[in-house]
């Protein structure tokens, strides 16, 4: 049996929301890896000395870690939230947003990995899970 009405197309505008809450899960665990990263280098010793104390420690996380999560916040997720709220199509938005998203994450999580060292890859810490 056929439908009428357009299936794909309304299965396709359902996924907008769906898409929000993707990048809206990017955005939580980018937040949670930079409040864990900022907490981790200013506690953690090396050399004798905590880390932050070097110039690439939480200097590095908070500029371009910041900066990404704010664009990827700003990055037509609003718009595409609004649309999906107000019934209206928002598959470009959504789109954008989720891909934007994603990516940022992606990115975040693997600089964690790489601060954090071999401890990084301890399913002790949550880093390996956040970048999975």
């Amino acid at each position: 049996m056929v439908s009428s009405g357009g299936g794909f197309r309304k299965l396709m505008e359902a996924f907008d929301l769906e898409r929000c809450g993707n990048a809206t899960m990017s955005l939580a665990i980018a937040q949670a890896t930079l409040d864990y990263v900022v907490q981790y280098v200013q506690e953690r010793k090396q050399v004798r000395q905590a880390p932050h104390r070097f110039s690439g420690g939480t200097d590095y996380a908070s500029r371009t870690w910041r900066s990404r999560s704010e664009a990827a916040r700003l990055h037509d997720l609003p718009q595409a939230v609004w649309s999906a709220s107000e019934g209206l199509p928002s598959v470009k938005h959504s789109s954008i947003a989720k891909c934007f998203a994603n990516e940022m994450v992606r990115e975040v999580a693997g600089n964690e990995l790489q601060l954090m060292g071999a401890y990084g890859y301890s399913k002790e810490f949550p880093s390996e899970q956040r970048l999975r």
